[in-house]
């Protein structure tokens, strides 16, 4: 009798129980995509990369009206997962991480730097729903020229798209934190 109730009750907790994920979504990159198309979308987050810099040089253009300034600042959020997402501080000698926000308020105050990124030869590692950029920085600041090396998270994420009455999932590419 007891061993009746037990195979009804392993019975019931097999077919209800929940099973423990062996890492393997529908939803990451690996499962969706193959090799070759995730590079090419690696190789396009690049252009994310430089549309970033190019957007900041902007804010450090003294002729910029403060309307233009806060229009290009939210331009700067759209490329980023996260509001707040951390930056590294390349405007201060320590190379500390701040916000993308405090980040972008103190380039307001400086006056015409200029930025250009060149990738790295590393082999780009992905992971579940993010790989690594590795890039050089180079900033010209006040006639001085320093270079950085950043590695910054680039997430790959679905999303779900309405186009009248129509819906189709888009993956799209966002900027993360840096290092």
């Amino acid at each position: 009798m007891k061993i009746n109730y037990l195979l009804i009750g392993l019975f019931f907790i097999s077919i209800f129980g929940k099973a423990q994920d062996a890492g393997f979504s529908k939803k990451s990159m690996k499962a969706n995509f193959s090799m070759e198309v995730l590079n090419a979308y690696q190789e396009s987050s690049f252009a994310k990369v430089n549309d970033f810099y190019e957007y900041t040089q902007l804010l450090t253009n003294p002729t910029i009206s403060s309307d233009l300034k806060n229009e290009i600042k939210t331009t700067i959020f759209t490329l980023f997962k996260e509001k707040d997402v951390t930056v590294v501080n390349f405007l201060s000698s320590k190379k500390e991480k701040i916000t993308l926000t405090q980040f972008l308020n103190l380039l307001e105050n400086e006056k015409s730097i200029r930025f250009q990124t060149k990738k790295t030869n590393e082999k780009v590692q992905f992971f579940n729903d993010y790989w690594i950029n590795h890039y050089y920085l180079e900033i010209e600041r006040n006639k001085q020229i320093m270079i950085i090396e950043i590695k910054q998270k680039v997430y790959f994420s679905e999303n779900l798209k309405s186009f009248g009455e129509n819906q189709k999932e888009v993956w799209s590419v966002y900027l993360g934190e840096m290092e």
